[in-house]
């Protein structure tokens, strides 16, 4: 893997922050099969930079703007990545293991494959990000946008999904699970369910009185929860219909 010092790295960033900005003699980022495993890359831009096959472990990119970049394949084990702005990015079979990506953008990143085991995802925006067959088993979700999020084949076990926002995902059968009605999208835990654009937990749903329904989706909402109320009970018990 090619190394490189503090000097050749800052006139890499350099120039790539001129190709950003579109100014004559910039070149766009290539540090791919580098390894700058412990770099201090707080804040940098590399938007658009080819960092595919990179060994990031232990990097400090505490607000780094990575939108649009190419990280595939990526070793970013124990990585600092809070609040970094990872949109649109390509990480399909990063590893990620025990990474922080508190606060962190991901939305619509492509994490195909990636490894997130025990990675801090807490808060997180992974809106409409594609992870199919992604391992997140013992990963921290909590609070993390999982809206759209198409989980096929995710491995979640022991994954913290406490107060995620799970509005319109697509399950992965186990931990969560999805139920396309004539009339709502249903995604659901063993705590948490999200009918439509509502999400509360299980308790909650079955608390709330007929106002309280109506309100939520005028003129349709009530007389379709009358209708699946105990269908959705005995599922949501994981009772056999």
């Amino acid at each position: 893997m090619k190394i490189y010092s503090q000097e050749e790295l800052k006139e890499i960033l350099g120039l790539h922050k001129l190709w950003w900005e579109g100014h004559t003699g910039g070149i766009k980022a290539d540090l791919s099969y580098s390894n700058l495993s412990g770099a201090n890359l707080r804040g940098v831009n590399l938007s658009n930079a080819d960092l595919s096959n990179v060994d990031l472990s232990y990097a400090d990119l505490r607000g780094a703007d990575l939108r649009c970049t190419d990280l595939r394949d990526a070793c970013l084990s124990s990585a600092d990545l809070s609040s970094a702005d990872l949109s649109y990015a390509d990480l399909r079979g990063a590893d990620l293991r025990g990474a922080d990506l508190r606060d962190a953008v991901l939305r619509c990143t492509d994490l195909r494959d990636a490894v997130l085991r025990c990675t801090d995802l807490s808060g997180a925006d992974l809106s409409n990000v594609d992870l199919r067959d992604a391992t997140l088993s013992n990963a921290n979700l909590s609070y993390a946008d999982l809206s759209n999020v198409d989980l096929r084949d995710a491995t979640l076990s022991n994954a913290n999904l406490r107060y995620a926002d799970l509005r319109y995902s697509i399950g992965n059968s186990e931990e969560v699970k999805t139920i396309q009605t004539d009339q709502y999208h249903i995604s659901y835990t063993k705590d948490t369910m999200a009918i439509g654009c509502e999400q509360h937990t299980i308790e909650e749903w079955f608390n709330f009185d007929d106002e309280t329904i109506d309100n939520m989706d005028k003129g349709k909402s009530l007389k379709w929860w009358l209708k699946n109320k105990e269908t959705l009970r005995s599922i949501t018990k994981g009772e056999t219909l």
